[in-house]
């Protein structure tokens, strides 16, 4: 708790900072930002999370959208963020960066850990993926992923453990229209596997399993401030068939020239989940 008190309140003061030391700046290097989320009929999923990415060069503000001025820029730039849900005692930490090796050629990667004081479980992950821009605003790329979630009961009396490496590929791509923003689609497959081993005081058993994932997004700009989506995503596997489709809705608010305020709704049709995910968000970019 005394963690994310100190990392949230470090966000607001970066915030609170931009407004005077960007004012009157078509560009960027720094963003902070600090987001609640939840669902309208389940509080216990609610979290907040706090953020930080610093580039490497300038990034343009103007003539694109709010929430791809990143994507857009090409621009080398590593971040930080913190994650905790109160309720489910969970706090997660990811650090992540990519580097251009020219304005074309790229590499990525990051770090993930999650710990649960509710249930004694540890999650970490590694990740890396190399990307290549065939166009101004398109790029592809390759990506693999090692996970390793450790769960121990909190009597000691069972312990699970499972170990996971995932490969994949996917393109995303922005295209600018002439009466509203544009159209920005992402689109990845890539195939899973893991081994699990469960250990008890008398037993002691190993599974292994694999799927294929696959996904589809496409976010309709019709100003570079509010945008309608659209999505779709699939895992078929030794012991699951499930397929899950989705609406969503983003605006973003000015309220000085660094900083904004920013709306999400997110609503899951298929598997039919009640209630709205939500998020309101303050970032700050100076």
């Amino acid at each position: 708790m005394k963690l994310r008190i100190s990392y949230l309140a470090l966000c607001i003061g970066m915030i609170n900072g931009a407004a005077y030391a960007a004012e009157g700046r078509s560009s960027y290097q720094h963003e902070a930002k600090l987001v609640y989320s939840s669902n309208s009929d389940n509080s216990d999923s609610s979290y907040w999370k706090g953020a930080y990415r610093y580039y490497l060069d300038n990034v343009e503000k103007s003539n694109r959208p709010y929430n791809l001025t990143g994507f857009l820029s090409r621009t080398s730039n590593f971040g930080v963020n913190y994650i905790e849900a109160d309720k489910k005692k969970n706090d997660n930490l990811v650090l992540d960066g990519q580097y251009f090796l020219d304005s074309q050629w790229y590499i990525s990667g990051s770090y993930d850990r999650s710990e649960s004081n509710k249930y004694d479980n540890e999650q970490d992950s590694y990740g890396v993926s190399v990307g290549y821009f065939f166009t101004e605003t398109a790029a592809i790329y390759v990506n693999y992923e090692h996970s390793e979630d450790d769960l121990t009961k909190k009597d000691l009396t069972s312990r699970k453990v499972t170990e996971g490496d995932t490969y994949g590929i996917g393109v995303e791509s922005y295209t600018a229209f002439e009466t509203t923003s544009g159209l920005y689609l992402k689109a990845g497959i890539g195939r899973s596997s893991w081994d699990t081993k469960q250990t008890s005081a008398t037993t002691q058993t190993s599974s292994s399993g694999d799927l294929t994932y696959y996904s589809a997004d496409a976010d309709w700009y019709l100003m570079d401030t509010l945008s309608i989506g659209l999505g779709y995503s699939r895992q078929d596997g030794d012991d699951r068939d499930e397929e899950a489709f989705e609406g969503n809705a983003s605006y973003v608010l000015k309220l000085t020239d660094s900083i904004t305020a920013k709306f999400n709704v997110n609503k899951l049709f298929k598997p039919d989940i009640d209630g709205v995910y939500y998020s309101v968000g303050l970032s700050g970019r100076f």
